[in-house]
């Protein structure tokens, strides 16, 4: 009777905790959203522009001229909706390959045993998209900054995020930021969060790409084997000093890498808010209503 109870206990506890997975999924409508929202707003923004006749064609053209467009607003929100999207995609591919791999023995025995995916597979898949999830923030990234073409002169149309190292020395897009960020209010804001969550979040993208995988632990939980994530960063010798490289190890949790894609797009969204707003001349909240 007592084992029995125990055996009800833990299945509890293991489809509490597979719901509170599940619970971090994202919705990709509400993703979008806010690219629609402010489409649209731009769009009655540009009909009550030539409805008053307010030298609209003049000064269109003055704006075009003076910063040197190639692109619009609404062209360039439609040319950044894929990868936008990237980081809440692999986001959810992510929990699923965590639920497929955590929850394995409740889920072998509801599908075919020729369906049956190996430890190997199941971790291997918790890696990819993990690291599909880390490289799409930081290509998201990199597409915002077509934005900032739109009200900045000088930002190249082949500009990467970039980066500030250890000795401040700011390399892409972030040399410009490092350049206006007290000119600015939207160049502050970029500085201000590249330090606050960027820096730490895209680290781990040139490990990904050019040396190494991340590797998988596991923490025994509340009756659930949880994972967590381990990678190693060569870090290059600063000084005479330090003449050597040294390896540092760094961790990341399952809620790490959820508030990096929530961050994103707090981050993405204030940033397309405050570049419309520029570009307008027109304030609007935060639910982007009507104007």
């Amino acid at each position: 009777m007592d084992e029995n109870v125990d055996n009800q206990e833990i299945w509890e506890k293991r489809t509490e905790r597979l719901k509170k997975y599940e619970h971090y999924k994202i919705d990709l409508e509400a993703v979008l959203n806010p690219l629609y929202n402010y489409k649209r707003l731009y769009y009655q923004w540009l009909n009550k522009a030539v409805e008053s006749n307010d030298d609209y064609s003049r000064k269109l053209d003055e704006w075009m001229s003076e910063t040197n467009h190639d692109i619009d607003f609404l062209l360039c929100l439609d040319q950044i909706r894929t990868s936008f999207i990237g980081p809440a995609h692999n986001f959810n591919r992510l929990v699923d390959s965590i639920i497929q791999d955590v929850f394995w023995d409740d889920i072998k025995y509801t599908i075919p045993d020729t369906d049956w995916i190996s430890m190997g597979n199941r971790t291997s898949e918790i890696v990819l998209d993990l690291h599909n999830c880390l490289i799409s923030i930081k290509s998201a990234l990199d597409r915002l900054v077509k934005l900032f073409r739109l009200y900045k002169n000088g930002i190249s149309d082949n500009y990467t995020f970039g980066h500030i190292d250890k000795n401040f020395k700011s390399k892409g897009f972030m040399s410009r930021i490092v350049q206006d960020k007290d000119k600015d209010a939207i160049s502050e804001y970029v500085y201000q969060e590249y330090n606050k969550w960027i820096k730490e979040c895209v680290r781990p993208r040139d490990v990904i790409i050019h040396y190494d995988d991340i590797n998988v632990g596991y923490a025994f939980i509340e009756f659930c084997e949880l994972p967590y994530f381990i990678y190693f960063k060569k870090e290059h010798a600063s000084n005479s000093i330090q003449s050597e490289n040294s390896t540092s190890t760094y961790e990341l949790t399952f809620l790490d890498v959820y508030s990096y894609v929530q961050a994103f797009y707090g981050f993405a969204n204030t940033i397309i808010k405050m570049i419309f707003e520029k570009l307008t001349d027109v304030s609007t909240s935060n639910d982007t209503e009507e104007i």
